[in-house]
């Protein structure tokens, strides 16, 4: 998208959202954060923050995706994660905004590094681990679309757990909300999943540092409503991106936008045209 009108985007892969948001501090002009990392999840109310961060809006929701062997460890893990002491579950990298959240709900239940087994692993490993029976549980954050998530969706061996305390967590941790797979949403050939799932759910922030040109900061605005428009498993159509719930101060250019749309000159000019013509203005 930035290609097409003329702007070089270097990508730089990361651990995940940890890293992601060091990096922003420390001068990266761009980057995507999962929500609970920011200034603003640990107090909503105080957008008088001293931070050179600032959101151009929430762009999807990243759920909590618990996936255990079928069986009865997976029915007892409905009624909470204590049952996962002792046991060898996967959590994530270091540095990534998944071990970070998980890290949260397994201390939320006592579990801790002390007395279990904490895999780094993520992802696809993790997946295939679980599959091969080297996990007892894992913990992946990410959109319905993620892989991992995908492949365990779709196998019978593997349970998706709905926890009993989900709206009490979310009270717990205010960066979190609650989102519902429906039944028949991942097959309705198959009827899965078979009843309704409540998750529990962080959100994606794109964020950018206060001195991005405006101009630029409005393109990405344009490429995210394009990319993040469409439903997905969890949201209707043109529910992303919006403004509602940012871990940072939201940028006076995403303001404008969700209130004005697109600047004048960028709804009649291409990107670059009006670039240079609000330069020369």
């Amino acid at each position: 998208y930035l290609k097409a009108n003329r702007v070089t985007l270097e990508l730089k892969p990361s651990t995940g959202s940890v890293q992601n948001l060091e990096r922003l501090n420390t001068g990266m002009p761009i980057g995507f954060v999962q929500g609970g990392l920011g200034i603003l999840s640990i107090d909503p109310q105080n957008s008088d923050v001293d931070t050179p961060l600032r959101s151009l809006g929430v762009v999807g929701y990243e759920p909590v995706w618990l996936f255990a062997p079928s069986g009865e460890l997976a029915k007892k893990l409905t009624q909470g994660l204590g049952v996962l002491a002792g046991k060898n579950v996967a959590i994530g990298a270091e540095g990534s905004g998944t071990r970070k959240v998980a890290l949260d709900l397994l201390q939320s239940y006592g579990v801790t590094a002390a007395n279990s087994s904490f895999s780094a692993d993520g992802g696809m490993t993790a997946a295939n681990a679980l599959l091969a029976k080297k996990l007892d549980a894992m913990i992946i954050i990410g959109a319905p679309q993620t892989p991992a998530v995908q492949l365990l969706l779709d196998k019978p061996e593997v349970k998706l757990v709905s926890i009993d305390h989900a709206e009490g967590i979310a009270r717990r941790l205010p960066y979190m909300s609650l989102v519902t797979l429906k039944a028949g949403s991942v097959s309705p050939q198959r009827d899965l999943p078979a009843q309704d799932i409540t998750l529990l759910s962080t959100t994606a922030n794109l964020v950018v540092r206060d001195d991005l040109h405006p101009a630029l900061a409005y393109l990405l605005l344009e490429a995210a409503r394009d990319v993040h428009k469409g439903a997905t498993l969890l949201n209707k159509p043109a529910e992303f991106p919006h403004s509602r719930g940012t871990d940072f101060p939201l940028a006076d250019e995403a303001q404008r936008y969700y209130k004005d749309g697109r600047p004048f000159l960028q709804r009649y000019l291409p990107y670059w045209a009006a670039n240079a013509l609000q330069r020369l203005l």
